[in-house]
């Protein structure tokens, strides 16, 4: 069990400790939060409630999200840039939040140049590199819009507003 000390006036979700009192005199004691795998729980006294960790998780995903997309534009050169952001443009909301974190993982473990020689075919990755999922469907989609180069999204970064949707 894990207990977290609030200080009097903190608040608990929409609850305000200010405004909980027990036969008229407010309560100033300690705040017990214990957590378990399907809900956060409090309890002050004999006052119990819940968090439910879903909202949480649904944040996180989308914070998830936000970041991959800032990171693939704001790389450091342009050439990986292009390269991730269309691919991130056009994925990113049919990604399952795992594969989200193996694809931030893979770009902050490695080097833009390398990113950039590897997805685009100029040099062999280590094997561990290739049997990554992420790495898969990178160099497939880098591939098919190569194909495609004169109506490519490779050449420009996409909208934000693109991205979005």
């Amino acid at each position: 069990m894990q207990r977290v000390f609030l200080k009097y006036g903190a608040r608990l979700g929409s609850i305000s400790l200010k405004h909980i009192s027990f036969g008229g005199i407010p309560y100033s004691g300690r705040v017990y939060k214990t957590c378990a795998l399907a809900s956060t729980k409090y309890s002050m006294g004999k006052l119990q409630f819940s968090t439910k960790t879903t909202e949480t998780e649904n944040k996180e995903h989308e914070t998830l999200k936000r970041r991959i997309i800032w990171q693939t534009r704001k790389r450091g050169i342009l050439e990986s840039d292009l390269l991730l952001s269309a691919f991130v443009s056009e994925n990113i909301n049919t990604m399952s939040k795992p594969l989200l974190l193996e694809f931030d993982q893979f770009i902050s473990e490695h080097n833009d140049w390398d990113l950039f020689h590897w997805i685009s075919g100029a040099k062999q990755p280590s094997t561990h590199i290739q049997r990554l999922e992420i790495f898969q469907l990178l160099v497939a989609y880098v591939s098919k819009e190569a194909k495609l180069l004169s109506n490519s999204k490779l050449q420009r970064m996409p909208n934000l507003e693109e991205i979005k949707n």
